[in-house]
């Protein structure tokens, strides 16, 4: 079994990492992870520990969750502060098998008063959609359904000649309280390559999904929340990718922001 020293030293030189441990080599390495700022995991059904770095990517939709949630309360549907996105906020007191685990969404919607999100957000990139699904699973089965739903993100990695993200889509899942269990909360829909249907592509919620035990936060007329549209996700995605590409491949080259 890898042993807490290997685990330290690829914290400090490595982008990802995965290894099946115990919860005593997780408690040694955890305070390195978090001075690192890495998004990680530590599932203790499955003694898996999953680190990595944040990207542009997650970044892109740390800021498309944000944004939704902030234009909810600017065009006055929900109280002032009456719900925040927050990002990379670790959570734990996880119940039975998962007893013992941590886990830092992407993001999660936090009502106000409320100490778990009411819908978490699983962005993946170096991720597999199995290892994404495994956090899902985590979340919403490990907070027994206090997390009520799981928005997954995944884009493909860019191959070397690539500049533009060529495949993606966006799942939800939810959890079912009769079966104890996560079930997909709709079908999986593309992201990339963008559909002819892209402007009205869209997620929709109920105020309860989004609020939870915190109704009386919403203070409009409104029936439902606005969409959440994936438009708006992958603009965002796109001008994030110009970005992480133009951070691998500086070659010294004149820079017009220097003026």
């Amino acid at each position: 079994m890898v042993s807490p020293t290997d685990i330290i030293a690829d914290i400090a030189s490595k982008g990802a990492g995965k290894y099946n441990i115990t919860w005593k080599v997780f408690s040694e390495v955890e305070e390195v992870l978090s001075d690192k700022r890495a998004k990680y995991s530590y599932n203790s059904a499955t003694g898996i520990l999953r680190f990595l770095m944040p990207t542009f990517i997650h970044a892109s939709c740390n800021g498309w969750i944000s944004r939704w949630v902030q234009g909810m309360e600017t065009s006055g549907d929900i109280a002032r502060l009456g719900a925040r996105a927050i990002v990379e906020a670790t959570l734990q007191t996880f119940q039975k098998a998962y007893d013992g685990s941590k886990k830092t969404p992407d993001a999660g919607i936090y009502p106000r008063g409320r100490k778990w999100p009411s819908i978490a957000l699983e962005a993946g990139y170096s991720e597999s959609s199995e290892e994404l699904i495994e956090d899902t699973k985590l979340l919403l089965e490990g907070s027994e359904g206090r997390i009520g739903l799981v928005i997954i993100v995944k884009v493909e990695p860019l191959k070397p000649n690539e500049r533009e993200i060529q495949n993606g889509f966006i799942q939800v899942y939810k959890y079912d309280q009769e079966m104890k269990r996560i079930v997909s909360h709709g079908g999986r829909i593309r992201l990339y390559p963008p559909p002819a249907s892209r402007l009205q592509q869209c997620l929709k919620f109920t105020w309860n999904q989004v609020l939870r035990n915190k109704l009386n936060e919403h203070i409009s007329d409104s029936e439902q929340p606005p969409p959440l549209y994936l438009e708006d996700l992958r603009t965002i995605l796109n001008e994030d990718v110009a970005r992480h590409l133009e951070f691998q491949h500086l070659d010294g080259e004149e820079d017009s922001e220097k003026e």
